[in-house]
This record gives C-alpha cells, sequence and structure tokens, in this order.
C-alpha cells in the first residue's frame, strides 16, 4: 500500500524526501515559468483549528513543510491530497499559522510551529485575518472564475497585516474549468508574498495544467 508523502502525479513532481527536504519545483516539475479586509468566501471559522503540533498524525509531512517554511523553500502551489476527513484543510490553516506567525515555537524535531495563541494565530483560526483566504463551493456546489479572479487579485498585492498571503481552495475539484484555467499564470508566475493550497479528495478531477504547476502532498 503506498504510503502519504510528497509527491506529484509523475516521478519528477516527488520532492526529496530522502533529504528531509521539501524545495520549490523545478522548471521540469512546473511544466512553466514561475490591503484588502475579509471578503464573504472566507469560512475558515467553520472548524476548530491549531498549528502543527496539536494535529493528529502526518508528523513526517508536517515537519518537512514547516521545515520548508523555515528555510523560504516553500512552493507557491500547493496540492494538499488525500482521503476526506484525514485532517488536509486543519494541515492548511496550521501552516498559514505558521507561516504568519510572529511567535514562532520550535516543535519536538527543532522545526518551527505556529504559537497558536498569539492575536495572529487566534485571527487565522477565526477566518478574520485579511492576508488568510478560503474559497469554498458556492450553493451551486462549484467555485466560479469570479470568486477565483477576486482573490487573484488580492494575491497580486503584498500582504495587508501578515508576511504572507494564503489561499486555501478547500474541495478545490469543484473549481469550474474556467476558474482552473485563470488560476494558471498565478501559478506559473507565483508573487513571492503568496501561497495557494488546493485541498482535495480528488486531485485527478482537477485539469492537467493546474496539477502540473502545483507540488502535491499526499497524506
Amino acid at each position: 500500500m503506498a504510503q502519504p508523502g510528497v509527491q506529484g502525479a509523475p516521478p519528477s513532481e516527488i520532492a526529496n524526501e530522502r533529504s528531509g527536504a521539501l524545495g520549490p519545483p523545478r522548471a521540469s516539475e512546473l511544466g512553466g515559468v514561475q490591503g484588502a479586509p475579509p471578503s464573504e468566501h472566507d469560512t475558515i471559522h467553520r472548524g476548530s483549528f491549531m498549528p502543527f503540533r496539536d494535529l493528529a498524525g502526518h508528523r513526517h509531512l508536517f515537519e518537512l513543510l514547516a521545515g520548508a517554511a523555515a528555510r523560504g523553500t516553500l512552493p507557491p502551489s500547493l496540492i494538499f491530497a488525500g482521503p476526506e476527513g484525514v485532517g488536509k484543510r486543519a494541515a492548511a490553516v496550521a501552516l498559514a499559522q505558521l507561516l504568519n506567525c510572529p511567535e514562532r515555537r520550535e516543535a519536538a524535531g527543532g522545526t518551527p510551529d505556529a504559537c497558536g495563541t498569539c492575536a495572529t494565530c487566534k485571527r487565522i483560526a477565526r477566518g478574520v485575518h485579511a492576508d488568510v483566504k478560503e474559497l469554498t463551493p458556492g450553493d451551486t456546489g462549484s467555485i466560479k472564475i469570479e470568486v477565483v479572479r477576486e482573490e487573484i487579485e488580492r494575491a497580486a498585492h503584498r500582504p495587508f497585516e501578515g508576511r504572507r498571503r494564503v489561499i486555501i481552495i478547500d474541495d478545490a475539484e469543484a473549481l469550474t474549468v474556467q476558474a482552473q484555467d485563470a488560476l494558471l499564470k498565478t501559478l506559473e508566475e507565483p508573487t513571492p508574498a503568496s501561497v495557494f493550497i488546493l485541498v482535495t479528495a480528488v486531485p485527478d478531477m482537477l485539469i492537467p495544467t493546474v496539477r502540473s504547476r502545483c507540488q502535491r502532498i499526499r497524506f
């Protein structure tokens, strides 16, 4: 049975797990070149969120992500893939906290982690941080191009109150083809201060060009 890890569809998309490093995708993996208030699409507050150290399981993945964030080598476009209910979305929020926490702590193993108690971490957990957004399917069951374009425009600007803008697209398979097409240029040429995390249980429903431009993290 395949083990959870950092992977992509072809071998060229697999991160360097042997060295314990998670780095930005190489050109061969990408297939290309690489101040606003909370919006109505911000729904992180649906759950209770906490730093990596308090999440169950997936310790190796969390250490890879935290280490890459600390070294400044975190890929700007990620796919968190795995079955429903394994903690992909919680991990995405924990990563957003780590990237923006002003009071990082050292977790077991020496990797950094968010404190989970500062105003920034609490705002992210409640879904009211201006630089951390979550897109989810609307009433139609899809994530439409208009919503994606709004976040792409936000991502082009410097963070409003934190270090990094983090856009979490939950149930990313619900992105319309037009919305995925709109994302392509941003995934190819990401801004230095933004990270896109596509969370999905069925990554193969994303169009191939989107998959090829993201580092896949398999839960």
